[in-house]
Order: structure tokens, then C-alpha cells, then sequence
């Protein structure tokens, strides 16, 4: 079948497909590809640190790799047919690329399998919604798909966890058959010896009635007692066999959920060893072979073997697999276990569906109180940004936050105050919290203050000037965060805006450039447009750059700022021209003059500037 019939029968699983051949000729599996996408994402978050530390302006991508939908699960439904790139054309060019340089492929072909997977997106795009099926367009949701993907985790996670527990109860239950057999055995062992001195006792007392008659009475005693103590013993036996199945069982189920992907960082858990099962000694079945004493064993034989026998009915259905799909109670169930699990990251993730899915169940509420108090500070933080997002307004909840305010890691206390920015704003004992804070000696402390004033209390005069304040802190990230947080909170203030302009022109490279990008992001009125275009042509290559972002940000679409950005892209420096680039793609996408010169741009002497423009012309315009 050629491409084209290809296409109309039906464009999505010719797209399925394609994506399979490329992960096949590449020797690699979902599970594969997913951990390269995570590769890719370090590396690129690494590449954007290494650059902002050496002071050059970055943007963020406008589609992170880390953003993009690349679990084992999705890449699994990409290649059924049963889910969406997401985001389409970015996702598909970084999957090639992963597979193409696995598979040794020529950039030549890199080129062709791209130019292949652009008409199969665009032709997935041209058909008509109603021709698809409808289990595909149900997959559209990426956030109902990330949620799925969390709770399958951790369901699996949750039963890996119950299971090593199960496995582990299962040993000790055999450990102590063991030793109840063992004393079991050794009572029957002391009644035939007591039987047996009683034979011979027996044939003294003959003339001696009374004798006779009570050393008969023994005999008959142990008789019963030796048949007592085999009955139970069989009993034992016969739960020794079934517990060794079941351990044999539990263990292969263990093996099973923890050889999945998924599971296979999970770390093992193990019972505490002053908190295992204490054995049943045989101290206290038998302390001494006086036939009194075997009965009173006995009978505290029977008791332990109708209670192990109710323990093993429990064990037997523990062990059942429990598989298919969840329905709503068992999914919250399960969040619910996964919150108690020994994985910090798990008890997160397990945090983060509750907060995104059961907000509004009171169950899931009080799981969340409960992880804001969790040992691992990490799960805390969590905990506490999620009952701003999950519960703002709510007056318990808030008390929890406020006391985290006084959290022993300063981490979670830096989080409280921006939770309580978040979901309470406005709030009296968060001011008082945050003013302190933006006084700490530690400059993330302050940052934290910083976009906590912004947020929660942008309204107040007090706030700006403590955030005009730190425009002049002695840490660069702490200006840089005072500015984003001007433009943020108090946009169109003429105090702000005087000081931003100011600030504009400082000698100092890092508060220039912050400034510049607060002033397109806050104040885009005609004289920050005089000013940005004034700066596209300071003599500082670094200035000029961060002024032509800042035109493309803060003026898209201007005629203005867009004859500025296109006189740029015939500057002398060639990081000019490619900054001129990227900022034609972000503020004017659709201008066909715009197009025009970034196509010219495709044959600049300086190959970076080549490479830009054939970036944005292929994703862009």
C-alpha cells in the first residue's frame, strides 16, 4: 500500500505505525525511549543551567522535553494507536531523534523520516474528528493521561509492598508451624516415654491395687494426650503444606511486580527486626514432662492452631491477584495505601492525584494533612503546596500551613509562605511571616519572600516597597526574582515603573538585563518601546539581545517593534541575527515580511544563523 492510500484509510495508525518502525529498526522499546526522553530532559535542563551561570540570557524552550508526554505507558499507546504526541511535532522530532542516532542513520535520512512524520501529523490533522474512533479521542486529556499513568504506578507499587509483606508474614507463619510441630513432636515423644516407664511401673504395682489402679489412670491419660498431641500435629502438617504452596506463590507474585519497569527502582521493604513476629517457643508449650503440664500444652496448642488456621484463610486471600481496571473507590483506595508507602516518590506521586482528582472527598483531605507532618521533608513540601492548590480558603487546612511556618527544615517553612500566598492571601500571620523572611540571610529565603509579596499581598504598599527594596539585594537571583515579581504584581505602577526604567541602564549586567525583560513584562506602553528600541542598538551585544526578546515578548505583533527586530537581522554580529530570528518566530509567527527574511536567513554566512532560521521556518512558520 503507498503512502497516500496509506493515509486516507486511516492517518493515525499509518502515524502508530511509522513511530513502531522507528523504534524497531532502532532495537529500542518503550521502556527504552522513555528513559532516552529523560536523558534528553536532563541534558537540556543542564545545558540551560550551565548557560544561565555564565550570565547569558535564556528563555526556556517553548516545549521543554520534561513537558512532553513520554512515559513507558504513552509510548506504549503511541504505538497502538491509541493515544496522541503530545505536543505533536515537537514530541515526534525529538523521538526521531533518539531513534534515529541509536539506529546510525545518515542526516540526510534524519531529514526524510522528519519531512515523513510532518504529513503524517498534518494528516492526522486534516480528518475529520467524527472518523475518529472514540476510544482515541478519549486519550486526548493529557492530564486525565498522566493521572492514569500515576495511579497504574502506583497500584502497581501497592501491590509490590503487600505482596513482600504477605511473603514475609508467610515465612514467619512457617517459622512458627516449625516450632509448633517441633514441640508437638517432642510431646509425643515424652508420652511414649511416659508410657512406656508406665508398662514397667505397671508390673511392680501389680500386688498393690491402689498403685496399679492410679499408674493404669496415667497410662490412659498419656494415651489420650499422645493421640491429642498427633491429632494436632497432623493439623500443623497439613498447614505447613498449604503455607509453603502460599510462600511459593507470594514469592513469584513479589518476583513478578517487582521485575516490572515500573517497580524496578522501588526499594525492598523489609520488616523491622525488633518488630517481627516473636516464635512460639517451645518454653511455652512445655515446661516440664509432668502430664498436667502436656495437657495444659495441649490445650494452648489447640487455641494457636484455630487461630493460625484463621491467619492462613486470611494469607490464602491475600495472595489472589486482583487485576482489570479500577473503579473510582478502588483508585482512591489505592492512593489512599500508596500514601503509607516506604518510597518517599511514591508517597508524592500518590499526593499529587489526590490533590489533582480528590479534592473534594474528605478522605483524601486528611491524607494530605497527614503527609504535611510526613518524616521525609521532601514529601512535606509536597504536602503543603498541595493543600494550598487542593483546599485554598479552608480555615483547618490553613492551620496546618501556618505551622509549617516553624518547620525545622527551612525548605518546607520557605513553601508554607508561599502556600499561604497561594490559597489564603491577604492572610495577617503570613505577613508577618514573609517580612521576616525577606530579611533571612539566606538568598533563597528572601527569593521565597519575595514571590510570596507578589502573590499574596500585591495589593498593599507595604509590600511593594519591600519588594522595591530588593531591586538593590546583594544576591543577582534575588534582584532577578524582585523584578519578575514587580511586573508580575504590580504591572502598570508608576513607582515600579520608575525604578525598572532606572534600572534599565545600571552598570551592572545582571540587573540590566532583569529589568529590561520586567519592563516588557509589566509596562509595554510606548516609552518602554522608545527605551527597548534605543537598547536593540547598544553597543553591548549581550544589551542588545535582551532588548530584542523583550520587543518580541512584550510588543507581539507591533508594526513597531517589528521594523526594529527586522533592521537586527542584518547586524554585523552573527548572535544578533539569531537572536533577530528567534524573536520574528515568538512575536510576528503569521507576518509573511517577517517570513520572507527569516527564509533569506536560511543562507547567512554564519551557519548558527543558518540553523536557527531552519529551525523556526520548519516549526514556526
Amino acid at each position: 500500500m503507498d503512502n497516500r492510500h496509506e493515509l486516507q484509510a486511516d492517518p493515525r495508525r499509518a502515524f502508530a505505525d511509522f513511530l513502531h518502525a522507528q523504534a524497531a529498526e532502532a532495537g529500542m522499546g518503550a521502556d527504552k525511549i522513555a528513559k532516552a526522553f529523560e536523558a534528553a530532559a536532563r541534558q537540556q535542563q543542564e545545558q540551560l543551567k550551565v548557560r544561565r551561570e555564565a550570565g547569558q540570557t535564556v528563555e526556556p524552550p517553548a516545549h521543554p522535553i520534561s513537558e512532553m508526554a513520554a512515559s513507558k505507558s504513552h509510548i506504549d499507546r503511541l504505538f497502538k494507536g491509541q493515544a496522541h504526541p503530545k505536543p505533536p511535532l515537537p514530541f515526534t522530532l525529538q523521538f526521531l531523534k533518539i531513534t534515529n542516532l541509536t539506529a546510525g542513520l545518515s542526516a540526510e535520512e534524519h531529514r526524510s523520516r522528519c519531512e515523513r512524520a510532518r504529513s503524517l501529523l498534518q494528516a492526522i490533522r486534516d480528518t475529520p474528528a467524527p472518523l475518529l474512533p472514540v476510544r482515541l479521542l478519549a486519550t486526548d486529556n493529557e492530564t486525565e493521561e498522566h493521572r492514569e499513568d500515576a495511579v497504574a504506578v502506583l497500584r502497581l507499587e501497592v501491590d509490590l509492598e503487600r505482596a513482600r509483606h504477605t511473603e514475609t508474614r508467610l515465612r514467619y507463619a512457617l517459622r512458627d508451624h516449625d516450632v509448633l510441630l517441633s514441640t508437638l513432636l517432642q510431646i509425643v515423644s515424652m508420652l511414649r516415654e511416659i508410657i512406656a516407664d508406665n508398662d514397667i511401673r505397671e508390673l511392680r504395682a501389680r500386688r498393690i491395687p491402689i498403685e496399679l489402679a492410679r499408674v493404669r489412670d496415667e497410662t490412659r491419660q498419656a494415651l489420650d494426650h499422645k493421640a491429642t498431641a498427633q491429632q494436632e500435629a497432623d493439623r500443623a502438617t497439613a498447614r505447613i503444606r498449604i503455607l509453603e504452596d502460599l510462600w511459593n506463590r507470594a514469592r513469584a507474585e513479589a518476583q513478578r511486580l517487582a521485575s516490572h519497569l515500573d517497580a524496578a527502582d522501588s526499594p525492598l521493604s523489609h520488616l523491622d527486626p525488633q518488630q517481627a513476629p516473636q516464635p512460639l517457643l517451645a518454653s511455652e508449650l512445655l515446661t516440664r514432662p509432668a502430664l498436667d503440664d502436656i495437657g495444659a500444652a495441649l490445650a494452648k496448642a489447640h487455641e494457636v492452631s484455630l487461630r493460625e488456621e484463621k491467619a492462613v484463610q486470611e494469607l490464602q486471600s491475600a495472595i489472589t491477584p486482583q487485576d482489570g481496571p479500577l473503579e473510582p473507590d478502588e483508585e482512591l483506595s489505592v492512593l489512599i495505601n500508596a500514601t503509607r508507602l516506604s518510597d518517599p516518590a511514591a508517597r508524592r506521586t500518590a499526593l499529587t492525584a489526590l490533590v489533582n482528582s480528590w479534592s473534594h472527598d474528605p478522605v483524601a483531605k486528611e491524607a494530605v494533612l497527614r503527609l504535611a507532618d510526613d518524616l521525609n521533608e521532601g514529601v512535606r513540601i509536597a504536602a503543603v503546596e498541595a493543600l494550598a492548590e487542593g483546599w485554598p480558603g479552608d480555615p483547618d487546612v490553613r492551620e496546618t500551613v501556618l505551622r509549617h511556618i516553624d518547620d525545622l527544615d527551612e525548605k518546607v517553612r520557605w513553601t508554607a509562605v508561599k502556600a499561604l500566598a497561594e490559597g489564603w492571601p491577604g492572610d495577617h500571620v503570613g505577613w508577618t511571616a514573609v517580612l521576616r523572611l525577606a530579611q533571612d540571610h539566606h538568598k533563597d529565603a528572601r527569593r521565597a519572600a519575595v514571590e510570596a509579596l507578589a502573590k499574596g499581598w500585591k495589593g498593599e504598599t507595604a509590600a511593594l516597597e519591600r519588594v522595591l527594596d530588593l531591586t538593590s539585594d546583594r544576591d543577582a537571583n534575588v534582584r532577578e526574582t524582585a523584578f519578575a515579581a514587580l511586573a508580575k504584581g504590580w504591572p502598570g505602577n508608576p513607582a515600579a515603573r520608575r525604578v525598572v526604567l532606572d534600572r534599565t541602564n545600571f552598570r551592572d549586567w545582571h540587573t540590566r538585563r532583569t529589568a529590561i525583560h520586567a519592563l516588557a513584562e509589566g509596562w509595554a506602553d510606548n516609552g518602554a518601546l522608545r527605551t527597548l528600541t534605543r537598547l536593540s542598538t547598544d553597543r553591548h551585544t549581550d544589551t542588545r539581545r535582551v532588548a530584542v526578546e523583550a520587543l518580541a515578548k512584550g510588543w507581539p505583533g507591533d508594526p513597531v517593534a517589528l521594523q526594529t527586530v527586522l533592521r537586527l537581522t542584518a547586524h554585523p554580529d552573527w548572535t544578533t541575527r539569531r537572536t533577530a530570528v528567534y524573536a520574528l518566530a515568538d512575536g510576528w509567527p503569521k507576518d509573511s515580511e517577517a517570513r520572507q527574511v527569516v527564509i533569506g536567513l536560511t543562507a547567512d554566512i554564519d551557519e548558527n544563523v543558518r540553523d536557527a532560521a531552519s529551525e523556526v521556518l520548519g516549526t514556526i512558520f
